[in-house]
């Protein structure tokens, strides 16, 4: 006689247990991969700024090496600014309101998003590029030269010194990508196979506003930075 207790939950048991299965295999299908900064969270995801230096020179205009706003209300995934509030979903952003300009010596502007630390996140080496979707709102009254970015990654060489890599075109000339009042996706083809990412830099420059010019009264915004293989 078979004295093992009948329970007549194990049905429901074994299927609970497929079910999470099936549940967790989706979830882990549909989740991004590692070499992805989306900025869903509600937080920065530990990036920073640098700048506001003056061209490509060491000055800085402006003092600024803090982490950039989190904002809610501009999501890649919806037009600037009209992102539905409370969802956890944003981008970073450097709010350019008060920043008047630059010095007489001073024709262009620069401003870098530098991502966490890498060099112990696998996901992010040897990669081919990366892309990031970016958006001006920086309008100025009368309108400036619109701005620009460029993707960078600073890596460090096998003999440990550090460097930075950036695509160029076939003439050698490095390669910028215009930003426009909606989402621009850019993309950098960079091999990084012999180097170690450190990190990515996402760097915005345009041209100084002279005196009397007009003003910066906007921001700008960073989002979806995705690393590809």
């Amino acid at each position: 006689m078979d004295k093992r207790i009948k329970n007549p939950f194990y049905p429901l048991v074994a299927l609970a247990i497929v079910v999470s299965a099936v549940i967790a295999g989706l979830v882990f299908y549909f989740m991004p991969p590692g070499s992805l900064y989306d900025f869903n969270t509600g937080q920065d995801q530990g990036w920073k700024l640098d700048g506001v230096y003056c061209g490509d020179q060491t000055t800085k205009l402006q003092s600024l090496s803090g982490p950039p706003v989190w904002q809610d209300h501009t999501d890649s995934a919806s037009q600037p600014l009209k992102d539905p509030i409370g969802n956890g979903k944003g981008s970073i952003s450097f709010p350019l309101s008060g920043f008047a300009g630059c010095s007489s010596s001073c024709l262009w502007w620069r401003i870098d998003f530098v991502s966490p630390g890498l060099e112990k996140q696998t996901a992010w080496q040897n990669l081919k590029g990366y892309s990031a979707k970016l958006v001006d709102r920086a309008s100025t009254a009368p309108a400036i030269t619109k701005v620009n970015a460029q993707l960078l990654f600073r890596v460090r060489k096998s003999d440990g010194s550090i460097t930075f890599l950036r695509e160029v075109d076939n003439a050698g000339q490095p390669v910028f990508c215009p930003l426009q009042k909606n989402w621009t996706s850019c993309k950098a083809n960079i091999a990084t196979s012999g180097y170690t990412v450190m990190n990515l830099i996402v760097r915005t420059m345009g041209s100084c506003i002279k005196p009397g010019s007009g003003f910066l009264e906007g921001g700008l915004y960073l989002d979806d930075v995705k690393g590809a293989k």
